[in-house]
């Protein structure tokens, strides 16, 4: 579940997307949204649909987009940590470089569909 959270966040934030921007988006309050960001709320069903609609990506596309759970984990390591890393700290930041490049074609994906695009939810 966190890999999906944090992948709806960096969502958000790669669209250019305020917490207050995208609840009002969704129909939700600002406290709502943050809370299901958080992780202090589960996301709900209609939630999650209309993150999918806003964003016109799959569900597929939204759990695999961006990093994996390990790759989460190393963005919050300590640089000391990192070297320590079984993976070695140039593996590991390989793979955040890639992750960023699949962060990079979903935000050409997102730009091409919410900027020019008008939501509704109807």
């Amino acid at each position: 579940m966190r890999r999906l959270i944090y992948n709806i966040k960096v969502l958000r934030e790669t669209a250019g997307l305020s917490i207050e921007e995208m609840a009002r988006e969704l129909g939700t309050t600002p406290r709502s949204y943050q809370k299901v960001e958080t992780e202090e709320a589960e996301i709900t069903l209609m939630m999650f649909r209309k993150i999918l609609r806003f964003y016109r990506i799959s569900a597929s596309e939204l759990v695999e987009f961006g990093l994996t759970e390990e790759q989460i984990n190393l963005k919050y390591m300590a640089p000391a940590d990192l070297v320590a890393h079984p993976l070695g700290r140039e593996a590991v930041l390989v793979q955040l470089d890639i992750a960023d490049i699949l962060r990079h074609i979903i935000q050409l994906k997102i730009s091409a569909h919410s900027k020019f695009i008008p939501f509704n939810l109807n």
